[in-house]
């Protein structure tokens, strides 16, 4: 079977998966398949092809089949289990990177990391940009799978010497040292809410509903959330919370009910609601 009769045998696929599973498994590039489309596939190949197609007709995620997923500039280790890293959440990263830093040190907590992308691609980019920096990056999740996933990707794509990674497993802040002062607090917190979670399609039940349900209103892990970070962020520090896409006011006025005195409501790439940023100052 060549490229071109296998892509036709895909073709009842959305044609990007069809393609993401092609250049996986045959490990090619855009260009291939566009000029190699005569490139005969082995059996081997064919199976594996085939079992991940059927996979993702039963609406296993491209990401957890494959094992990993692409996020910023790095590709991050993706097993079943941990939410899947997505284009709106890298507007959080870009967020940041938007932010000038003066000091010789910073100290970053990426709360709910998951895979850890958003910590990682925050202090490697960070470190990229600000040559002299020092980083403490602090990774937290309750989930043992999430533990276990950004401890691995954290030890794969950390290699800058300036950056100290630091993991923690627990319930928000309970793990955390009392006498950390964070000036960084990147957080994407379960923040649908419960009525809606049955109406989500098959891919995205197949993520850990952990990771999604906010409770009756949604907001219901925020609020806590919010609560409980006030005395671990610096009197200088920074939060930046991935939203929904309604959700801007209701957490800005969290945000101001526990004392945060500037907040700033930041649109993703379709002009949604998706971060707050929010600071004492």
């Amino acid at each position: 079977m060549t490229l071109s009769e296998c892509l036709e045998r895909l073709s009842d696929l959305p044609d990007l998966d069809r393609r993401i599973i092609l250049k996986e498994v045959c490990n090619l590039s855009d260009t291939d398949l566009i000029i190699h489309k005569d490139r005969e596939i082995s059996p081997s190949e064919c199976e594996t092809i085939f079992s991940y197609s059927d996979r993702r007709r039963e609406g296993t995620p491209l990401a957890y089949i494959l094992g990993h997923w692409g996020f910023r500039y790095n590709t991050f280790l993706t097993p079943e289990g941990v939410l899947v890293p997505r284009p709106d959440t890298e507007v959080l990263v870009e967020s940041v990177l938007k932010c000038s830093f003066s000091k010789q040190s910073i100290t970053i907590l990426d709360m709910c990391a998951g895979t850890g992308c958003i910590g990682i691609s925050t202090a490697l980019e960070l470190a990229e940009k600000y040559k002299n920096l020092n980083i403490e990056l602090h990774l937290s999740d309750l989930s043992p799978v999430a533990f276990d996933t950004f401890s691995k990707n954290a030890e794969s794509l950390i290699h800058c010497s300036r950056i100290k990674v630091f993991t923690h497993k627990g319930n928000l802040f309970e793990p955390i040292e009392k006498t950390i002062k964070f000036d960084l607090i990147l957080t994407n917190p379960p923040y649908i809410p419960s009525s809606v979670i049955p109406t989500l399609g098959k891919a995205v039940l197949s993520e850990p509903i952990l990771a999604l349900d906010g409770g009756e209103s949604g907001l219901e892990f925020i609020e806590k959330e919010i609560n409980e970070m006030v005395p671990f962020l610096a009197q200088d520090g920074i939060v930046f919370m991935e939203i929904g896409y309604d959700q801007g006011v209701q957490v800005s006025s969290l945000f101001s009910a526990a004392g945060f005195a500037s907040t700033q409501v930041i649109k993703d790439y379709g002009n949604n609601d998706r971060v707050v940023k929010a600071s004492f100052k």
